[in-house]
């Protein structure tokens, strides 16, 4: 059976209505229990033959809890590549937003969950992010301003005009907004705001749960103003035509959008053998006690990567302050602190080799278009088998979600560097103290240099290369705040501005180098010396 390309959710039957439209030889699937929901599965016809295979799900009822719950419910039975989010939305008219315009998510923010203090109810955002190499193809897409849609123009109280596409961020909660004091208290914590409605951020929270996380997209029509004008008995009958227009001029350009092909379809044969394939194991990793032993590989066939299985034990996170203070090294007083030394455990999980390496991100570029690196043109930082660096988080999200990977978590990355399980290490090697054999580090070289050039800076136990030095490497989530508590499969906040970032760099001294060292820096900045290293979770055949 033919893999699902995109599964959308929409929350109301005028929404659900707007996307069948566009669908050829579209079947209702009943869901089987203990799954009640009714499925719509049609195919988007594409040039050359190709097309979409989409699966669409309406809501039992607003708002994020049970979009969340339909999300998973999709997920679980279609599988699909991506999910949107569809349908109507009230917009924020201070970026020039009508109704009829259309938003694109560019982040969900969660506005809901609210902080208690004598001062009254504070609220804390949760931020969550969208599809970053569907929102890159925005850029590409030809020209759309809905002028194929015939309407009166009593529909918006005014002549009708030309559409918008407008990409920002979008609230999204379970209040409700009665009048316009409402929404621009809303405004008055985040002035970018573009549109507000009830479901993206039950769907994101959905989405992330799954491994690798599946990516989001949201396609919005803006039916109202939030401002409450369309409240009452009297627009009614407005209110309801006014949301059949916004999921009309969603749909065209959402289906304007896919007709442009902005990913592979399901139909196009994959690579003989599959997408990932168990390679023999090339590592010579130096021997650490008579059980160490080879561990077992796998070639991601998308972009080369190999990545080596991780098998965990129990470790000790974190750094004890007398370790530290015998070689003279500090902590990064900017984030929350090392020196809680407490007890992790992890499931299985596999790390790449090495940091993906600029041969690899060009062949991302190549067949995306996405927007080139910082540093891409300098010859101190462009080799081919250099890592990649100058990309922010969202990149490497971008580029991760091509490649079928993710990000490894701050928990994951350190039990790998920092000793797996055996004694803690200072460094990915061990505790000798480096010079420029063992590491990029301390502006020893002008940029960075080949990933497999440090071998004596090899993990003894996995045969993992460039973990300290050279570039610095996004993890998946924020640093969370230690506790002495035993930590099962912990993760810092995935909602917020900020991301963990460990390893060092070319420029960055022996310190910060050092395997429990952390650090943070806002994901969407592309830094001038981070990069990334693929992870995975899930099963490989043989």
């Amino acid at each position: 059976m033919t893999k699902t390309d995109f599964g959308i959710i929409t929350a109301i039957s005028c929404e659900t209505t707007a996307v069948l439209k566009y669908l050829k030889a579209t079947e209702r699937v009943r869901g089987i229990l203990p799954d009640i929901r009714d499925y719509f599965v049609g195919r988007f016809p594409l040039k050359g033959g190709k097309g979409y295979r989409l699966v669409v799900v309406q809501c039992t009822q607003a708002g994020n809890s049970d979009a969340g719950q339909a999300a998973k419910d999709l997920i679980t039975r279609w599988n699909p590549n991506y999910l949107i989010m569809f349908g109507v939305a009230g917009g924020f008219s201070r970026g020039g937003i009508d109704i009829g315009d259309v938003v694109i998510a560019t982040e969900i923010v969660e506005y809901d969950y609210k902080r208690y203090s004598t001062a009254g109810f504070q609220p804390r955002f949760r931020h969550h992010p969208t599809s970053a190499l569907l929102l890159s193809k925005l850029n590409h897409v030809p020209a759309w301003n809905g002028s194929e849609l015939q309407f009166e123009p009593s529909v918006y109280g005014a002549v009708a005009k030309p559409k918008l596409v407008k990409p920002g961020p979008i609230a999204a909660g379970n209040s409700l907004f009665a009048d316009a004091v409402a929404r621009d208290k809303l405004l008055s914590f985040q002035q970018d705001l573009i549109a507000v409605e009830m479901e993206s951020e039950g769907v994101a929270v959905a989405a992330w749960q799954r491994e690798p996380p599946m990516p989001v997209f949201v396609v919005r029509g803006i039916c109202d103003l939030a401002d409450g004008r369309t409240k009452g008995n009297v627009d009614e009958g407005l209110k309801g035509l006014r949301q059949k227009v916004a999921a009309m001029a969603a749909s065209s350009f959402l289906f304007h959008f896919l007709k442009d092909e902005p990913v592979t379809p399901n139909d196009v044969p994959p690579p003989v053998g599959g997408t990932r394939i168990r390679v023999a194991d090339t590592t010579t990793p130096k021997p650490l006690s008579e059980t160490s032993t080879r561990k077992e590989s796998f070639l991601n066939l998308k972009d080369s990567s190999v990545l080596t299985l991780i098998e965990p034990e129990p470790f000790i996170m974190g750094s004890y302050p007398e370790e530290l203070g015998a070689y003279g090294f500090e902590e990064n007083p900017d984030v929350p602190t090392e020196l809680i030394a407490h007890t992790v455990r992890l499931d299985p999980f596999w790390i790449g080799k090495f940091p993906i390496t600029n041969a690899q991100y060009r062949k991302f570029i190549e067949e995306t278009g996405y927007i080139e690196p910082e540093r891409w043109d300098d010859p101190n930082f462009n080799g081919p088998k250099h890592p990649v660096i100058g990309v922010s988080w969202d990149d490497a999200i971008a580029y991760l979600e091509w490649a079928g990977l993710r990000l490894p978590t701050e928990a994951e990355w350190e039990y790998v560097a920092y000793g797996c399980g055996r004694k803690p290490r200072l460094f990915p090697w061990g505790d000798s103290l480096p010079d420029d054999n063992f590491m990029n580090f301390g502006r020893f070289n002008r940029g960075t240099t080949p990933v497999s050039r440090y071998t004596r800076g090899t993990t003894p136990d996995n045969g993992i290369m460039d973990l300290a030095g050279n570039v610095l490497e996004w993890c998946l989530d924020d640093t969370r705040a230690y506790t002495p508590d035993e930590a099962f499969n912990p993760t810092g906040s995935l909602t917020s501005s900020m991301r963990a970032i460990r390893g060092g760099s070319f420029a960055r001294p022996v310190n910060s180098c050092r395997a429990s060292y952390r650090d943070r820096r806002f994901k969407k900045t592309r830094w001038g010396s981070s990069g990334f290293r693929p992870a995975y979770s899930g099963i490989i055949n043989k």
